[in-house]
C-alpha cells in the first residue's frame, strides 16, 4: 500500500503523480514520451484485421498453411464463408503463399481490410473419403476488429541525456 509513496519519496512528487495516474489509474502510458527519454521513437498504426470469432487458427506443420481447428459458426463472416474445421488457407484474393505470417494476410498497417471489402479463399479441404480437394470461398469482410500495430526505431538525434539513459 505504501509502494508509490516510498518510490515517490526516493524519487519525486512528479514520478508519484505519474504511478498514480498510469499505473494505479487508468491514464494510458506516455509511450511516445517516455521511448523518447530511453532514445527512441516510437509510434503506432491503426488498422483493421479481419475477424473469425472464437474460431481456432494452428498452422499445418506439413505444408505451414493456416488451419482452421475450430470455426466459430455464430461468427457471420465464417458463417457466409462457408468455413469448416480442417479447412487450410492456401490463397487469398488469387496469391497463394507458403511460409507466410498468416497474422499479416488478415489485415495489417500496410494492406488495410475495412468491413465491405470482398475476399476469397483458396482452401485445401477433405472430401468424405478424406481425400484433398480446392475450393475457393468468396464473400464480403465484416466484424472486421480494430487493431494497433506499435513500432520502436532508434533516434538518430539523441540529446547528451537521452544517450547516457540509451546506453545505459
Amino acid at each position: 500500500d505504501e509502494l508509490f509513496e516510498e518510490i515517490e519519496s526516493i524519487t519525486t512528487p512528479k514520478v508519484g503523480d505519474f504511478l498514480r495516474r498510469c499505473i494505479a489509474g487508468t491514464d494510458p502510458l506516455p509511450l511516445k514520451e517516455l521511448m523518447g527519454l530511453c532514445g527512441f521513437k516510437y509510434s503506432k498504426i491503426d488498422y483493421n484485421r479481419v475477424s473469425f470469432g472464437n474460431s481456432r487458427i494452428t498452422i499445418n506443420k506439413s505444408n505451414l498453411h493456416p488451419q482452421f481447428l475450430y470455426v466459430d459458426t455464430e461468427n457471420k463472416f465464417c458463417r457466409k464463408l462457408g468455413l469448416l474445421p480442417d479447412d487450410e488457407i492456401v490463397g487469398i484474393n488469387g496469391t497463394y503463399f507458403l511460409l507466410v505470417d498468416y497474422s499479416e494476410v488478415f489485415g495489417s498497417p500496410e494492406d488495410k481490410v475495412k468491413d465491405g471489402d470482398e475476399i476469397d479463399f483458396i482452401i485445401r479441404r477433405k472430401d468424405t473419403q478424406g481425400q484433398y480437394f480446392y475450393t475457393k470461398l468468396e464473400g464480403k469482410i465484416s466484424g472486421t476488429i480494430k487493431t494497433t500495430k506499435h513500432k520502436l526505431s532508434n533516434n538518430d538525434k539523441l540529446t547528451e541525456h537521452e544517450a547516457k539513459i540509451y546506453k545505459a
